[in-house]
Parts: C-alpha cells; structure tokens; sequence
C-alpha cells in the first residue's frame, strides 16, 4: 500500500507539473523531499542489513586511514560513513544523508540540462530509484555525480567532468564504464561511425581478452545482485531487449526533431550507454553474469534523460511510448523482490 501511494503521488505531481507548467518547480520539490523522506527513512529494503553492518563494523573499527575507507567497499562511500558518524548521526542517518545526496546531484543536473527536474525526477522513480536509492545506494550516490559529470561534458567542462567522474568512481567502482563510455564524448570522436568503432573495440578487447576475469576479480567478489539469479535468464534477455528497442525509438524520435548541440550530444551519449549496457551483459553473459547485470543497470540509468526528453520535448507519439514505458517499469520492479513490505525505521536518525 506504502508504494502505490508514493508512486501514486509521484505521478499526480509530474501530472501536475504537465498540465500547469508554472507550477513545475514547486512539483519537482516536493516530489524531491518526497523521494528523499520514502527512502531514507525506510527500516527495510533488499541490501539494507548490509550497509547497517558496514556501519556498525566502521564504528567499531581501529584501523587507520585510509585502509579503514573500504569498510565502505568504495573509499568514498566509507569517508560518507565516516562523515555521518563524526556528526553524530547514527545508522538511518546513512539512508537519508545518501537519499538527499543521490537525489539532489540528480535534480541539480535535470535542472541544469532541462531547466526543472518534476518530470525527470517522476522518470527516475519509475525506472531506476526502487533499483537505487532504495537500495544499493552506493551505486545511487556514484550515478548522481555522473549524471552531473555528463551534462557538464556536453556543456564543454571537462574540469567538472573529471572531478565527477572521479568522485563517481570513488563511490562504486562501476562508473568506470561509464567514463569509458564517456571518453569518445571527451576526445570529441562523436560520429556514428566512430562511436561505432570504439563501442565495437571495446566488446572485442573484452570478448578476446581470455584473462579478462583477472582484471575484474576485486569487481566480482564486490557485486552484489538485486536478484539471485547466478545465471541469465530468458526473462533477462527479453526485458534488456525490450528497454533497447523502446529507448531506440525514443532517441530517434527526439534526435530527428532536435536541433540544440548540447541536447543532441546528451542524448546520443545516452543511447551509446545504453547499447553500451546490453553489450556489456552479452559479453559478461557466460563468464560472470552478476557483473554483466550490474554494468547493465548503471548504464540503463542514463537513460532518463531520453525518456524525460520524449515526455518534455516531443510529439504525441514520443510522450505515448515514454509514458507507457515509465508504466512498464514500475510494473516490472512490482513484480522483482525488491519492494518488500515497506515499514519506517524504528531507530532513531541521532
């Protein structure tokens, strides 16, 4: 019941925000304290116990710095929890300081590239927040700091973009394929064809790479799965085939019409991020499937930026198949085990 209210709410404010254009921002704030409150004051989600005991083992913990930073898995992420304890805040302070910095890095560059975040946010909680903020907030906080990262690439600043990608790659190890994926953006090889060739180099070094699990090992002891599956399943296949197929048109749809370069840049590094994903799943498929999923899901987040843009920007066609896949999404974490019964958290925040 607890989320078909707050899904509920969230869709009634970015309604709001569609049909009254001037009310936008003060949609997009309460939907952001929203968002903020429904997932740092959560007493349960899927990998909650495992950063309840990250921070008890960090407090208890007399190892000097900075080894005593991978308590946390990630160094930044053990120096948040370190912040958070040096103030006083005790465990639920973890979730709700990761909410309001996940969320707000995420509203800062939806603000920036769309000038409101109401409808980006509204996309975030049917696609990826569920997956994120909720519960492997490591990977939430890393993504923020690369979406911020990204939309200061397209604007042509590259000093923010290597300060967040740095700061991103400090949270969870995975942003690295994201820079990755950044880099042709960066060294301005932006064609098809050349995004071609470098997306396609890429996949090959790892296909061709027989020792490729050695440069990943620390990277696959780490992952954790949302779901338990150790093996790619059919069902697997066909949801990445069809977030592909749906964010395809999209990204068509909207480069056909846009004429702006800094949002045709965006989008086309998103669509790269995203075939970029399912590759990645393709080539991990076999050998180390947890990590292929992992990849695919950091990648797949970018992907609110087409379908915030379709909603935004485009025709009648382009909303239809942007909301209705927004609908899809939320039916298909419905149905996945991360929403388990939703209760407040008993503890006190300090």
């Amino acid at each position: 019941m607890a989320y078909a209210v707050f899904i509920g709410w969230s869709l009634l404010l970015a309604a709001v925000s569609w049909i009254k254009p001037r009310y936008s921002m003060v949609c997009g704030s309460i939907l952001l304290i929203s968002g903020v409150l429904f997932a740092g004051l959560r007493g349960d989600s899927y990998d909650y116990a495992q950063y309840v005991l990250r921070y008890r083992v960090m407090a208890a913990s007399a190892l000097p710095l900075p080894v005593r930073l991978y308590i946390g898995k990630d160094p930044w992420f053990g120096a948040l929890i370190l912040a958070v304890q040096s103030v006083g805040l005790r465990v639920q302070g973890l979730f709700l300081v990761s909410a309001v910095l996940a969320l707000g890095l995420k509203a800062k560059a939806f603000s920036r590239f769309f000038g409101t975040f109401a409808t980006p946010l509204f996309v975030s909680i049917c696609t990826t927040y569920f997956i994120h903020e909720y519960t492997q907030i490591r990977v939430a906080v890393a993504v923020g700091f690369a979406f911020i990262g990204l939309v200061a690439l397209c604007e042509g600043r590259k000093g923010l973009w290597i300060i967040c990608s740095a700061l991103a790659i400090g949270f969870h190890i995975s942003a690295l394929a994201v820079v990755m994926c950044e880099l042709p953006f960066l060294l301005k090889l932006e064609r098809p064809q050349w995004l071609v060739a470098w997306g396609g180099g890429c996949l090959l070094m790892m296909i061709a790479t027989t020792s490729l699990l050695s440069f990943v090992s620390d990277f696959v002891a780490r992952v954790e799965l949302y779901e338990t599956a150790t093996t790619v399943t059919s069902h697997a296949v066909l949801v990445i085939a069809f977030k592909l197929a749906v964010i395809s048109l999209l990204a068509y749809l909207i480069l056909s019409r846009e004429l702006d370069p800094t949002k045709r840049r965006l989008v086309t590094a998103c669509y790269f991020m995203e075939v970029m994903g399912a590759g990645m799943f393709g080539v991990f498929a076999h050998n180390a499937p947890g990590v292929g999923f992992r990849i695919m899901e950091l990648m797949d987040a970018f992907s609110v930026f087409v379908i915030s843009g379709a909603l935004m920007w485009g025709d009648a066609l382009s909303w239809a198949a942007a909301f209705s896949y927004c609908i899809s999404m939320i039916i298909l974490v419905a149905t996945s085990d991360l929403m388990v019964p939703y209760r407040f958290a008993a503890g006190p925040l300090w």
